[in-house]
């Protein structure tokens, strides 16, 4: 038996938010964009700090990701220990995110034991397609 999946593929680091939001309105899934497998849904993103779930970040290294935060993932798994230095969320610690099936690298999450949400996700938006 087959499931058929159709696929809209989106450089999402270079689309408006807002374009975002309204071509996903019906869609079901982001999926890693490297081995499409499911990482979280649209009903996740989420506002972490009362503005938009989209934002851009510098690292101190000199490279710029374009991200989303997001409530809930799956098929990601942590490959750092979590740490406060250089956070772009004050008060929260950070750990690398990798795609559990293709291990490649999706985004960073951010915990805290001190700050609501106590955890989010910060997805790297051109390393996700949206599914249809």
């Amino acid at each position: 038996m087959f499931t058929r999946i159709s696929l809209v593929v989106l450089d999402l680091s270079l689309t408006d938010p807002k374009i975002i939001e309204e071509l996903s309105e019906g869609e079901e899934a982001f999926l890693c964009f490297l081995c499409k497998v499911k990482i979280t849904e649209k009903k996740y993103v989420t506002s972490v700090s009362g503005g938009t779930p989209y934002h851009t970040f510098t690292n101190p290294y000199g490279f710029s990701y374009n991200v989303m935060t997001v409530s809930y993932c799956e098929m990601v798994r942590e490959v750092s220990e979590p740490v406060l230095e250089h956070t772009w969320f004050p008060g929260y610690a950070w750990s690398i995110l990798g795609c559990q099936n293709c291990s490649e690298h999706l985004g960073w999450r951010f915990s805290s034991a001190k700050q609501k949400p106590q955890s989010f996700y910060c997805l790297i938006r051109d390393k996700l397609i949206l599914s249809v």
